[in-house]
């Protein structure tokens, strides 16, 4: 044994597990620092939280790209609607569901960067002066919600959830955007909903209607146009070597190539059939003419190490959250309403995780949307964050 250093057999080390780190993602600098930054497009979400000399950042959002880490990183991430803003040149995933992503610390700057990338087809969508009446969402649980279920949706009424000082200062931002939008919140739970008013032949339960969408449409095409396509090129460049790989990634690739011409047809249909039923049903304009929001959880302050393993599936098969914008193509904005205190395992000392909602308007109302977060922001409903460790200044 050299001096200073500790020689191990791997024979003699039952029982200890070994998990060695690496670090291919940037640090988020909220809490910790020390905190998952999520993935896809978390490089921006990341530099848009830590830099306050960057104003905007841009990334892709197929299935929550952006969204899901603007979350986790205590930013603004807005999925643009289907094309709405051109996507030429990007790594295409899906060409059904891939849309542009801007991160930024406040509404009305990712509304100015939205508004000078849109196409020049567009001029009949900026915002009406008219005055607006509002309907607010407002999706729940269903009535004895499981535990590993209830950060999904609001909480049924009367039922508290896992996180009391989340879903409290949650409450308090949905009262502020009731009374300055002079409505009252609309609750409704989904999976209900579905079951009731689902189109004919389509199966009762949300998970089995939807769960395969997302998997075959980001695999089948994505694997043939693209992936193989670099594995080809790389092979003739390097004397036929072939890239390395990442297992999980890997894992998927396989099954993309494995899926059929008839999977994809029916999951395009499938999709076709969801966004239909959530554009006619769930957005539906009232008699009333009112303009839909559609509210829901989006982070909960919640920690996720980044050195933890992810023990979970190569893909969830049951209904997510993030399919509402993506197979409706509706533009959706993750939007930070503050922050929550918890004990980090790293540090041993207290630090600050994000909460944000996500907030969702029908398709092609992106102004419309931002107009609208950019105002709650005038009005102090919602606020513009910072860079750094917390989101407000005046959290120092």
């Amino acid at each position: 044994m050299a001096a200073g250093f500790l020689e191990l057999d791997p024979t003699h080390l039952t029982g200890l597990h070994l998990n060695p780190i690496d670090y291919p993602a940037p640090f988020n600098p909220r809490g910790d620092s020390y905190q998952s930054p999520s993935s896809s497009s978390t490089g921006s979400a990341v530099a848009s939280a830590a830099y306050p000399w960057l104003d905007f950042a841009i990334g892709t959002d197929t299935g929550g790209s952006t969204r899901h880490p603007a979350g986790i990183c205590g930013t603004y991430g807005m999925r643009a609607s289907t094309d709405f803003v051109s996507t030429a040149g990007i790594y295409s995933v899906s060409p059904l569901l891939d849309s542009l992503g801007i991160f930024a610390r406040s509404a009305s700057v990712i509304k100015a960067v939205l508004q000078s990338l849109m196409e020049s087809s567009h001029p009949s969508l900026v915002p009406s002066k008219q005055p607006v009446k509002y309907k607010l969402l407002y999706p729940i649980r269903a009535k004895n919600t499981r535990s590993q279920d209830s950060f999904r949706w609001f909480p049924y009424p009367g039922e508290p959830g896992n996180a009391a000082d989340v879903e409290d200062l949650i409450e308090q931002t949905i009262q502020k955007m009731e009374s300055h939008l002079k409505c009252t919140r609309s609750p409704f739970n989904l999976d209900d909903t579905w079951r009731e008013t689902r189109p004919a032949e389509q199966d009762e339960s949300l998970d089995k209607a939807t769960g395969d969408i997302y998997t075959v449409l980001t695999t089948h095409s994505c694997v043939r146009k693209t992936i193989d396509p670099f594995i080809a090129d790389f092979k003739a460049a390097n004397n036929g070597r072939s890239p390395a790989i990442d297992h999980i990634v890997k894992a998927r690739q396989d099954y993309g190539r494995s899926t059929t011409a008839s999977q994809y047809d029916t999951a395009v249909q499938s999709a076709k059939v969801f966004s239909h039923w959530f554009r006619e049903v769930i957005l539906a304009k009232s008699a009333k003419d009112e303009f839909p929001l559609l509210v829901f959880p989006q982070s909960w302050g919640l920690p996720n190490y980044r050195d933890e393993p992810d023990s979970g599936p190569l893909f969830f098969k049951s209904f997510s959250i993030y399919s509402l914008s993506y197979l409706s193509g509706c533009p959706d904005c993750t939007v930070p309403v503050g922050e929550v205190p918890r004990q980090s395992r790293v540090t041993e000392a207290e630090m600050f995780l994000p909460v944000s909602l996500s907030i969702l308007s029908p398709p092609k109302t992106d102004l419309q949307l931002l107009a609208l977060l950019s105002k709650l922001e005038d009005e102090g409903v919602l606020r513009a964050v910072r860079a750094g460790t917390r989101l407000y200044a005046d959290a120092d």
